[in-house]
C-alpha cells in the first residue's frame, strides 16, 4: 500500500517501512513517538540500510528523554537536541514571561 500510494520509489524502501512497522514498533517501550509518515520520511531520507533509518528515527530529546524522528528534533545554539513540542512549550512560557529554562551560549 505504501508503494502503491507513490510515497516511495522502490519496493525495497516500501519493504523497509513494513519491516520497521512489524519488527521495531513491537519492541516499543513507550518512548517512541513515530507515525507512519515519520517512518516513510526516515526511509526516504536515509542511505537505505535499516540501521541508519533507526538512528534517524531514534533521536532523543535531552529534556524529556523521549525518542523522536530527526524531523521533530531541533539542535539549539548550545547543541542540545530538543523536541519540537518542548521548543513550542518553552516559547509559550517565555511569551507569558515565565521561561522554563535559560539556554546560554
Amino acid at each position: 500500500m505504501v508503494f502503491i500510494e507513490g510515497k516511495l520509489k522502490s519496493w525495497d524502501r516500501a519493504e523497509m517501512v513494513i519491516r520497521i512497522l512489524d519488527e521495531d514498533l513491537k519492541e516499543d517501550d513507550g518512548n517512541q513517538t513515530w507515525t507512519l509518515e515519520d517512518i516513510i520520511d526516515a526511509v526516504r531520507n536515509c542511505v537505505g540500510d535499516h540501521r541508519s533509518t533507526l538512528v534517524y528515527l531514534n533521536q532523543e530529546c535531552q529534556l524529556c528523554f523521549c525518542l523522536y524522528p530527526m524531523s521533530k528534533v531541533i539542535f539549539n545554539s548550545v547543541y542540545w537536541r530538543l523536541c519540537v513540542w518542548f521548543i513550542e512549550f518553552n516559547a509559550l512560557m517565555q511569551r507569558t514571561n515565565r521561561p522554563l529554562i535559560k539556554m546560554y551560549r
